[in-house]
């Protein structure tokens, strides 16, 4: 049951709702596991693309690298809470992607798959520096 304060007139109203402002930002270690599923779907992706795997299996990977994969080394810094990060990942990749697409179109070079390669092969990289980084924090432990 919903947590309840009583007001001026001493009536039982339900607790407001937690603000954005009040959220704690994602914790280091959510951030570093956040990195290395981050890392596991890039690689699972590569694999899959590749390897010319049925479609049925390879789509939901795919999807699930294209919205997570380009922007996480973007936004993993940032000081927000971890619904706000998700977002602002899913956000970011998308538009990591629109940029490529639109410069393949305007070169007319237009390659789907060599876009979605290169950016795993960047984005993993820029991931597994950004994993390594919060790794090392980790250990170095809070300021």
């Amino acid at each position: 049951m919903a947590a309840q304060h009583q007001d001026r007139r001493g009536e039982r109203r339900p607790e407001p709702p937690v603000q954005p402002d009040q959220l704690e930002p994602a914790s280091a270690a959510f951030r570093y596991r956040l990195g290395l599923g981050v890392l596991a779907v890039t690689v699972l992706a590569v694999v899959l693309a590749a390897g010319g795997a049925p479609v049925a299996l390879r789509a939901p990977v795919l999807l699930l690298a294209g919205t997570l994969v380009p922007g996480y080394a973007l936004v993993v810094r940032l000081p927000v809470d971890a619904p706000t990060l998700l977002a602002l990942d899913v956000c970011a990749s998308l538009a990591v992607e629109t940029a490529g697409a639109f410069v393949l179109v305007q070169v007319r070079y237009w390659h789907p798959m060599g876009l979605g390669l290169g950016l795993a092969v960047l984005s993993g990289g820029f991931a597994l520096v950004a994993v390594q980084h919060l790794r090392a924090e980790a250990a170095r432990g809070p300021a």
